[in-house]
């Protein structure tokens, strides 16, 4: 589109692959449009789709809540395109409660951020956490590695991991964004 000039190799290796810049200047286009929509739902989409982690019974008020909210906080702003936002969101969760939430999104604004082993060290403690729970295992788990495999820029990878969550896809779009990119990349 207008946003990036997909023959200046500054923003764009091959016509077609955004490097960094590019998609950096594609996210500060696109922030202002993403916005709006959140700001017309009482309940913006990422943190709906987001339930299951993000939404674990916490007293109101109590440092867990906190953690979560941080949490919610940290996905949004890597959303809106916005991710030393996120990375600052995330690790104030992080330092408050190392609960599923906060490792969830912890994990997922890291691989986002490239910082890839830092990402796979809080998936995995959030995969200790219930390791035997069916969405963490079928579904949760998975969106972090495939998240992890396509900003090694490896997509088939992630497809392969991505590909059994297709079942569980109605309770969050992550599945859906993340096979997008991956036919991007």
């Amino acid at each position: 589109g207008r946003a990036v000039n997909l023959t200046d190799r500054a923003l764009c290796y091959d016509g077609v692959h955004l490097t960094a810049a590019g998609n950096a200047l594609l996210a500060k286009e696109l922030a202002p449009a993403v916005a709006d929509i959140l700001a017309e739902t009482d309940k913006p989409p990422l943190i709906a789709a987001l339930a299951a982690p993000l939404e674990r019974p916490s007293t109101p008020g109590s440092p867990q809540a906190r953690a979560t909210t941080l949490a919610r906080q940290a996905v949004d702003q890597l959303a809106l395109g916005r991710p030393d936002q996120a990375m600052e969101h995330s690790a104030a969760a992080l330092r408050i409660d190392r609960g599923s939430g906060p490792l969830w999104a912890g994990a997922l604004v890291q691989a986002f951020a490239g910082h890839l082993s830092e990402a796979e060290t809080l998936a995995e403690e959030f995969v200790s956490i219930s390791p035997t729970d069916l969405f963490t295992v079928k579904l949760w788990a998975p969106i972090l590695r495939g998240a992890i495999e396509l900003h090694r820029h490896n997509p088939a990878s992630a497809l392969r991991i991505l590909e059994p969550t297709v079942v569980y896809e109605r309770g969050t779009y992550w599945t859906r964004y993340l096979r997008a990119l991956c036919f991007l990349e």
